[in-house]
């Protein structure tokens, strides 16, 4: 983690914004909160520096300090009553507007599917037992991350008691995409894909609103997930092929 470029500016501005939305409101959960979000920055953005020899062990620790905190909070916070519900209704909500989302995207960018199979080719040509194994390590943390995600940047925001719920959208709308795009390892995030993360971030802070429940807001983010989930599946499986 460079610690002065354009990137990691907009971390420490989301960081004054958390500790002067807590002093303004009074509000000691929200602090509790911005220290987490520094313990974050700290870690995950630094996640870099740890070398070993082996890239899969590597990958796999960097990844498993990623998930330790984001899913703390459920240990810190009073969030376990929104996996106490349960709402069919918002669940179809949910289905719905990930499935049109996901339609939007594919009209935004007809490309998404060649890219797929293009990428999947790539890794045919260039095909390593190593491949196999971060391809896989990839997929795991598209079925994991995705619910330790809407635990720290939904229903922990939410749970921080602040006065107005759109100051609790507006501040899930940013530090979540600067999470996916501010450190050095995201580097294929462009413009729209922020955008896209800011649309997530609304949506899925009213759905948990609105139900008191995590599931509907975990099912659309899993959908949002699904060209990514497509694309390394479709890898793996190739991958798998050309080992037998």
């Amino acid at each position: 983690m460079d610690y002065f470029n354009a990137k990691t500016n907009f971390l420490y501005l989301s960081i004054l914004l958390l500790v002067a939305i807590s002093y303004l409101e009074n509000n000691y959960l929200l602090l509790k909160f911005s220290f987490m979000w520094i313990l974050y920055i700290i870690f995950v953005g630094n996640g870099h520096r740890l070398q070993l020899n082996s890239q899969i062990l590597e990958t796999l620790l960097r990844r498993l300090v990623n998930i330790i905190i984001i899913v703390s909070p459920i240990f810190i916070f009073n969030i376990r009553i929104y996996f106490e519900r349960f709402s069919i209704k918002y669940l179809l909500v949910a289905f719905i507007l990930g499935f049109l989302n996901n339609l939007i995207v594919k009209k935004i960018n007809p490309t998404i599917s060649n890219r797929i199979i293009l990428e999947t080719q790539i890794a045919l040509t260039t095909f390593t037992t190593k491949q196999v194994k971060m391809t896989f390590v990839r997929l795991l943390s598209l079925l994991f991350f995705p619910i330790g995600e809407e635990i720290f940047f939904r229903a922990t925001v939410l749970a921080s008691q602040i006065n107005f719920f759109a100051i609790s959208v507006f501040i899930s709308s940013i530090i979540f995409p600067l999470a996916h795009f501010s450190f050095n390892w995201t580097t294929g995030f462009k413009f729209k894909d922020v955008l896209l993360q800011i649309e997530l971030s609304v949506i899925s802070s009213v759905l948990i609103c609105s139900s008191q429940s995590i599931y509907p807001s975990l099912l659309i983010h899993y959908i949002f997930n699904y060209y990514s989930f497509k694309k390394n599946y479709f890898i793996l499986f190739y991958l798998k092929r050309c080992a037998s």
